[in-house]
């Protein structure tokens, strides 16, 4: 009986040490500002394209960068990142998938892809929208907790 007593303290109090940390303060990965990343890649070169204040506040991001690439001999890319410093907050994480149909695009399609980052193979979100005559290729992903 006391054996039983013993094991169902050291339960409780493991199943309160857990909680306690689970609900503790998150530790938030040291980091540089997206600001940070170069302006020159290869043979693009890139140049910020603010979004209004309103668009960031509703993003809910701690940091971002949106920033238009051009080379020489190929068409433009926009590249977006969004980083959220938590999740625990309410801040969701802000899909194409919402927020591009908002703004009068509409899906053509969408399927996986897998884009080479150096000898490693990203499987991506890709989404093919039109508005109007335009038509273009948004390939996302979501990366969290080192996944």
């Amino acid at each position: 009986m006391l054996t039983r007593a013993i094991v169902v303290a050291a339960m409780m109090v493991a199943a309160g040490a857990y909680a306690r940390g689970a609900s503790g303060p998150e530790r938030l990965p040291s980091r540089s500002s997206l600001a940070a990343t170069p302006a020159v890649l290869g043979g693009w070169t890139g140049r910020d394209a603010p979004l209004a204040d309103d668009v960031v506040a509703q993003l809910g991001v701690d940091d971002h960068i949106n920033r238009r690439y051009a080379s020489a001999n190929g068409a433009p890319v926009s590249v977006y990142v969004g980083y959220y410093d938590s999740q625990r907050q309410g801040d969701t994480i802000h899909s194409p998938r919402n927020c591009l149909p908002g703004a009068g695009w509409q899906p053509v399609f969408s399927d996986r892809a897998r884009i080479a980052v150096g000898a490693t193979q990203v499987p991506v979100n890709r989404f093919v929208i039109q508005k109007g005559l335009d038509r273009q290729a948004v390939y996302y992903w979501y990366q969290g907790r080192g996944r």
